[in-house]
C-alpha cells in the first residue's frame, strides 16, 4: 500500500508544477502568476510531505510488526529450553541454554524482511 499512497501523492505533486508551468487559473484568489506560482509551488512541496509522514508510518508499523514477531519468536524458543535437573547451577538457573543468540535472531529478521 506504501508505494501507491506515495505515487499518488507524486503525481499530485506534479499536478501542481503542470499548475506552474501552464499558469493554470482556477479561480481568481490569485491575480498574478507569482502568487499562483507561490501557491502551486507550496502545494506541491505539502503533497510530498503527506507521502513522507505516511511512509513513516508505515515502517513505524512494519518495525512494530518485526518486534513482535521476534518477540514471539523468542519466547518459543525459551518456552523450548526447559533445563534438565543437572543443567541447573547453583543459582538455579539455566545458563546454557536460556538465550537465543544475536545470530538466529538476525536469520529471523532476514526471513521475515528479505523476501
Amino acid at each position: 500500500l506504501l508505494p501507491v499512497v506515495y505515487g499518488l501523492m507524486s503525481l499530485h505533486g506534479v499536478v501542481y508544477m503542470w499548475g506552474v508551468i501552464f499558469n493554470v487559473k482556477d479561480d481568481e484568489h490569485f491575480h498574478s502568476w507569482r502568487q499562483r506560482s507561490h501557491y502551486y509551488l507550496e502545494m506541491y512541496q505539502s503533497a510530498f510531505y503527506v507521502g513522507d509522514i505516511y511512509e513513516a508510518f508505515a515502517l513505524l508499523v512494519l518495525g512494530e510488526l518485526i518486534l513482535n514477531v521476534l518477540e514471539t519468536k523468542v519466547q518459543m524458543h525459551l518456552d523450548e529450553k526447559v533445563p534438565a535437573e543437572d543443567e541447573l547451577d547453583t543459582l538455579g538457573e539455566n545458563r546454557s541454554n536460556a538465550f537465543i543468540s544475536a545470530v538466529d535472531l538476525y536469520r529471523e529478521m532476514k526471513d521475515l524482511t528479505i523476501f
